[in-house]
């Protein structure tokens, strides 16, 4: 089907991305799930990695190098989207962020920010992109869900 056609490419298109940044030193978490079981999977997985990084730099600091900080605080950034559901959405991404990182003794911070055009997000015509949403989610549908690539 064409949905898990362009599932895949997705997909693939992240995987290389992730290869890409890893080359550079750096790195793509992705995950599936609910939000309540991915965030705090996320933040953990960052916390380990800082784990990591401060252990290494540790053992570099007994050459003469300077060790990595500890992390005390996490922060969410995103986009914001223009319609209800959406908003909808942010607001338990941001709940669910704020009790994860509760949850692992982390303070935390939320920013969005709009970037998905020039106009100001009051200046939408908001009534036409909510249709033109609507019924591209309603013609689309989903037969199965490719795994998500590992390292």
């Amino acid at each position: 089907m064409r949905t898990n056609a362009c599932l895949r490419l997705l997909l693939e298109g992240l995987h290389g991305l992730q290869g890409a940044l890893a080359q550079l030193g750096s790195g793509l978490a992705m995950r599936s799930g609910t939000l309540e079981e991915a965030l705090p999977a996320l933040i953990q997985q960052l916390l380990q990695l800082n784990q990591q990084l401060q252990q290494a730099g540790e053992h570099a600091g007994q050459h003469g190098q300077v060790a990595t900080a500890t992390i005390g605080h996490v922060e969410l950034l995103f986009h914001e989207e223009p319609l209800p559901q959406s908003a909808e959405l942010e607001a338990k991404v941001e709940v669910a962020f704020r009790e994860a990182a509760e949850q692992l003794g982390l303070s935390c911070g939320v920013q969005r920010f709009w970037g998905l055009t020039l106009y100001h997000p009051d200046d939408l015509p908001y009534a036409a992109y909510q249709q033109a949403v609507a019924g591209v989610w309603l013609a689309l549908s989903i037969t199965s869900v490719a795994a998500v690539p590992v390292n």
